[in-house]
């Protein structure tokens, strides 16, 4: 029997604003990318990071690029993104006596919702023998992008892919990279067209009508027709590098996978298991990686038959 050696993980984290590279620290990513409207999101935990760096990033951290080299075959982009929107959560305030001030038993209203409050997305935590530095990020452009109003009028005779291409240029111009971009099929507006609202839902429309999908992921904007030879997949799943696959209720294929840091949702990858074959897009990955060999690493991937 042949005994497999661990894969080398390394993972760089480049914070702006603070101007730090961090790479010869003990690492950990949790990151959630998902083909939905919600922004993606990661969670940077760094152990035993030195006070001096942690009140710096702690007071000029702006935006932050994740790097992982699985393998020994190169740093890729796996995540980067602004730090976490605080959300309206109040902290839970103090306990109160189970008795009120007469002196009654008072009452308690059980409840099933954990309580919720506005952690701050940089922030230190004791766990023992060990401190961790955590760095919450949410994917900022996709968040723009999706609530970027966008107004335009055309006169006469307009094409989606000529108005797909104007808001593509549009989002070029607010630092969006451009991906796969594949042609749509022409649909003719022989009236004019006009529009007022989010550029991405217009983009989405434009691309949808020429049998296209729209897709967002790292800063970069893709538009991957439905079908056909630009399908490609990205990577090929089977036994000889994850275990069989099951398929849920809603006809989703779920997949516990090694961590593939250019796989991203929309993608297409092959399945190749024993009655799950065929070309299937990826709808949600969830991903857990570190750089010092613990247990638990690896992505649990959500797809659906293309």
């Amino acid at each position: 029997m042949t005994i497999r050696k661990p894969i080398k993980t390394n993972i760089k984290i480049e914070i702006a604003g603070a101007n730090k590279i961090i790479e010869d620290a003990d690492i950990e990513l949790e990151i959630k990318k998902t083909n939905e409207k919600e922004p993606n999101y990661c969670t940077i935990t760094i152990y035993n990071m030195a006070d001096s760096t942690y009140n710096e990033i702690n007071d000029k951290a702006l935006y932050v690029r994740c790097y992982a080299d699985i393998g020994m075959t190169g740093y890729s982009l796996i995540f980067e993104g602004d730090l976490r929107n605080l959300k309206k959560y109040k902290k839970p305030g103090k306990a109160k006596s189970k008795y009120t001030k007469t002196g009654k038993l008072r009452k308690v209203h059980k409840s099933t919702v954990a309580p919720k409050y506005n952690a701050p997305p940089v922030r230190s935590e004791d766990d023992g023998s060990d401190v961790k530095t955590i760095i919450e990020l949410q994917d900022g452009l996709k968040s723009q992008v999706l609530n970027f109003h966008y107004k335009i009028a055309y006169e006469g005779r307009i094409s989606n892919i000529d108005i797909l291409n104007d808001c593509l240029k549009t989002l070029q111009g607010g630092n969006t990279g451009l991906g796969q971009i594949d042609t749509p099929n022409e649909h003719i507006f022989t009236n004019g067209f006009s529009y007022s609202g989010p550029i991405y839902n217009l983009a989405t429309q434009m691309a949808g009508l020429g049998g296209c999908n729209l897709t967002m992921q790292n800063a970069v904007i893709s538009c991957i027709r439905k079908g056909g030879k630009n399908l490609d997949w990205v990577y090929v799943f089977d036994g000889t590098n994850c275990p069989r696959p099951e398929e849920d209720t809603n006809k989703e294929i779920n997949i516990d996978a090694p961590v593939r840091p250019g796989l991203n949702p929309d993608n297409i990858v092959k399945l190749n298991f024993d009655k799950i074959q065929g070309q299937f897009k990826v709808k949600k990955i969830d991903t857990t990686i570190n750089n010092y060999g613990g247990s638990g690493q690896g992505s649990k991937i959500v797809v659906k038959a293309n």
